[in-house]
This record gives structure tokens, sequence and C-alpha cells, in this order.
């Protein structure tokens, strides 16, 4: 995998980040705006992209592979769910424990992994980046509440967590793919031009919410910089080597070891603001988390995949 190549796409995203920063610091941009921005990512963007992924895409996998994919997607949350707490105690955290175990488990996904694996490995993996998200989506409304909120009312599970966008988006791909299903041309268009929206408005949120991150506090905690060490360097390489021992298909490999690159979750931040979370804690460990990734990502992908 060249090198230059991967770094290239990131530095292409990473611009699109630093454009959404200025945007906001000349007050172009806002929470407000960047609030609608993430809304119009999360249920309407998003999800054209992954059903156009399957609907414009060749099948590349095999429908027992897209059975293995979304199995070793489980696993792969299963590890990070058994080595937060872990981390935990490595780091001597008392208070916020549950937001490090959340921000251990749940990386950004939707806003960085799909553009990421799309400029790697091309439109046609983004539907494989889907099924991962849909296993995010179960692991985060079910463990991942449970990690922020104390209200018990919040802690329950119920049907409405199906109903979001990219859910239902992910499963109606997966129904679609395994069925060999062909839309309409012109549905396949419309949901293309839609897609095209997805990298370049899931980037400026980034930046935007970067933005409102008072710089003073983003660096002051030490803890930030082992624990992103440990979740973005130890624990990929950890995953790798292992899956590398029971995945032979490198699609399947490179796309869940992306995933493990990816900094922490914009969600951090918006659920400790939903559930009464420490939010200047998710924001800043964010932002360095992201910053982290625009070097560690290709280097690590180059040292993975030299080939």
């Amino acid at each position: 995998m060249d090198l230059s190549s991967i770094f290239s796409q990131m530095l292409l995203l990473f611009s699109v980040i630093a454009l959404g920063y200025v945007a906001t610091k000349c007050h172009v941009l806002d929470a407000n705006s960047n609030r609608h921005f993430s809304n119009l990512v999360i249920c309407i963007t998003n999800p054209c992209t992954v059903l156009y992924s399957v609907l414009a895409g060749e099948h590349v996998l095999t429908n027992g592979e897209v059975f293995q994919l979304t199995g070793f997607s489980f696993a792969v949350f299963a590890f990070m769910i058994l080595v937060a707490p872990l981390i935990v105690k490595l780091l001597r955290i008392t208070e916020d424990a549950g937001l490090y175990r959340f921000m251990t488990v749940f990386s950004n996904v939707g806003f960085i992994g799909f553009p990421v694996v799309k400029a790697v490995f091309g439109s046609n993996a983004v539907f494989y980046a889907a099924i991962f998200n849909l296993v995010f989506q179960l692991v985060l409304y079910t463990y991942g509440v449970r990690q922020i909120s104390k209200n018990p009312a919040d802690r329950k599970i119920g049907w409405r967590m199906f109903c979001k966008p990219i859910i239902t988006a992910s499963l109606l791909a997966y129904v679609f793919y395994l069925a060999d299903y062909r839309a309409p041309q012109y549905v396949v268009n419309v949901l293309g031009l839609v897609d095209q929206l997805t990298s370049p408005l899931s980037m400026l949120v980034i930046g935007c919410a970067l933005a409102q991150v008072p710089v003073k506090k983003v660096f002051s905690n030490w803890r930030t910089y082992p624990f992103i060490a440990i979740k973005q360097l130890v624990l990929p390489v950890i995953c790798f080597f292992v899956l590398r021992l029971f995945i032979k298909n490198e699609l399947i490999l490179g796309m869940l070891t992306i995933m493990t690159l990816m900094p922490i979750a914009n969600m951090a931040a918006m659920f400790c603001a939903k559930y009464n979370g420490n939010q200047a804690l998710a924001a800043s460990t964010t932002f360095v988390s992201t910053l982290f990734s625009m070097i560690g990502i290709p280097v690590l992908m180059f040292a993975f995949f030299p080939a």
C-alpha cells in the first residue's frame, strides 16, 4: 500500500477539517449550524452513502464472507469492551471511568471512518464499513449509554434504537447485498449525488466541533497522551495481528484495521452533553485523538499493508 497515496488522501480530508475549523473561528459556522450538519450527515447522507455502495458497487465479497465480516465486527467490539476496564485501571482513572471506557470502545466510524475507507479501498468498501457501523450502533445504544448515563431510564434497551436512519439503511443494504438486488438507475443516481456530500460535510462537522474546544484545556490532561497511544497504537496492532490469523481476505482485514485506527468518536462529547457527562474532557481528548490520527492512520496502514 502506497504511503504517499494514503497520506495525500488523509491530507485532503483534514484540509476540509481545517476549513471547517477556520470557518467556525470566523463565525461562518457555529454550534447551531454544526448540529444541523451533523443531523444531515447522520440522518440523510450517510444512509444514502451506505445504500449507494451496495446498489452501485460490485459484489466483491460472497454472502459467506459478509456473515464472516459481521462476526468479526462483533469480535472487535467484544475485545474493546474487555480491555476498556484494564486501561482505566492502568491509568489509575477514578473519576470519569465510564467516559474513558466509552472512548476506548467507540471510534469515529461515520464521520472519518467512511471517508477514509472510501479513499483507501474505493466506494465498494463503504458497504463493508456499513456492516461494522451497524454493529457500532447496536453496541453504542446499549453498552455506550450505560457508560455515560446514571439514569436507569436511559439504560433501558428498546426497539426505538433500531429505528435510526443509519441502522435502517445498513439493514436494508445488508439484505440488498445478500439478495443481489438492483434498484432502478434513477434511484442509484439520486443516491450517488447525495453520496458526494457525505465526506465534505463530515469533515466540516469535525472541524467545527474542534474549533469549539478551548485550546488551553486541550493539552493539559496528562492522561490524554498514554490513553491515545494505547487506543490508537497498541490496540490496533494487537487487533491486526490477531485478525490476520483468521482473515485471509485483505479487504475485510483492511477495513477492520482502519476502523480500529479511527480517533475517538464525536459521540463521546454528544453523549456527555445529553447524559450530563464530562463534556470538556470528552471534547479535548477527541481533539488530540483526531489530530494524532492524521499521521497515525497512514503510517500504521503502510506498516500493516506495505505492498
